[in-house]
C-alpha cells in the first residue's frame, strides 16, 4: 500500500488554493491529480485538516461491537466459534419441538383444528401466519448457522486475514437480517395480546 503525501506537501497545497489558484493549477504546479487536490480542499473546508486518514487496519463490522465481545470473552473465555453454532443449532431444534406439539395438540390450521365456531377463522388465520412466519426465519436461521460454520472453517484455516474478512462482514449483515426480522416476529407472535 502506498504511503500518504507528507503532511508539507499538502498544506503547501492548500496555501496555493487558498492564495487563488484554482484547483487544477495547484494539481499541475505540484505533479498531483486534481482530484486528490479536490479531495484535500474538501477535507480541509470540513474539518480545517489536511493531515493524511489512517492507512490499514481492520474495518470489520464487529468493532462496532468490539465491548460486547470482549465482554462476553471475559465471562466466557473458553467459548468457541463451534459453541456459538451448536447454540444456534439447538434454537432450531426447539423450535421443531414447539411446532410438533403445537401440530399434535391440534393447533395446525388444517382438517383436525383444535377451534370450531366463530374463533375458528382467526385463529386459522393466526396459526397459518405464525408456522409460515417462523418457518420462514427457521430457514433463515438454518443458512445462517451454516454460513457461521463457513466462517468457523475459514478461519481455522487462517483463510481470513485483516485485508480480506469480507465473507465474515457479509455474514455479519445477514445474521443482522435474521435478528431484526426476529425482534419483528417475536412480539406479533408470542407478546400480542398476552396482557388480556
Amino acid at each position: 500500500m502506498p504511503k500518504p503525501y507528507s503532511l508539507d506537501l499538502r498544506e503547501r497545497v492548500i496555501e496555493a488554493v487558498v492564495a487563488g489558484a484554482s484547483r487544477r493549477e495547484a494539481a499541475e504546479q505540484y505533479g498531483l491529480s486534481p482530484s486528490a487536490v479536490v479531495l484535500w480542499m474538501q477535507r480541509w473546508e470540513a474539518t480545517g485538516s489536511v493531515e493524511a486518514r489512517p492507512i490499514g487496519g481492520s474495518i470489520s463490522p464487529l468493532e462496532d461491537h468490539a465491548e460486547f465481545l470482549l465482554d462476553l470473552a471475559a465471562e466466557r473465555p473458553d467459548l468457541t466459534l463451534d459453541e456459538i453454532v451448536a447454540a444456534m443449532a439447538k434454537a432450531i431444534i426447539l423450535k421443531l419441538i414447539e411446532w410438533y406439539l403445537d401440530i399434535t395438540d391440534g393447533w395446525f390450521p388444517a382438517d383436525h383444528f383444535r377451534l370450531t365456531g366463530a374463533l375458528a377463522g382467526g385463529a386459522r388465520l393466526f396459526w397459518s401466519f405464525y408456522f409460515i412466519a417462523t418457518g420462514l426465519h427457521a430457514f433463515h436461521l438454518t443458512v445462517g448457522i451454516v454460513l457461521v460454520a463457513w466462517i468457523a472453517w475459514l478461519a481455522r484455516r487462517g483463510l481470513l486475514t485483516a485485508r480480506w474478512h469480507t465473507p465474515a462482514g457479509v455474514v455479519g449483515l445477514y445474521w443482522s437480517f435474521v435478528d431484526i426480522v426476529w425482534i419483528v416476529l417475536f412480539p406479533l407472535i408470542y407478546l400480542i395480546g398476552r396482557s388480556s
